[in-house]
């Protein structure tokens, strides 16, 4: 999410910033839209590769992803094993 998060991108220019695989990138991005975390546009120097751009819950989504990212990394530094965890409790669907 982070790669769109200053500007849209076609997902080519994404997966390219990535240096991952296509196929991955492009799943990701299939899964983004679906889940209303991002929404296809089009762009206007390309009719074919539309703009990847992350929607309002997106960011909200990627601002709570890295708030806590952030604090698992400080508890990591101060070696708490279950400070490190902590941040992450609910994560998880299901």
């Amino acid at each position: 999410m982070s790669v769109i998060s200053e500007a849209p991108l076609p997902v080519a220019r994404a997966e390219r910033r990535l240096a991952v695989a296509p196929q991955g990138v492009r799943g990701i991005a299939t899964g983004l839209v679906r889940d209303g975390l991002a929404e296809l546009r089009d762009n206007p120097d390309h009719r074919t590769s539309p703009l990847l751009v992350l929607t309002g819950d997106g960011q909200r989504t990627l601002a709570a992803v890295t708030a806590r990212a952030t604090a698992a990394h400080g508890a990591m530094g101060r070696g708490s094993r279950r400070a490190i965890w902590q941040p992450y409790a609910g994560c998880r669907d299901g």
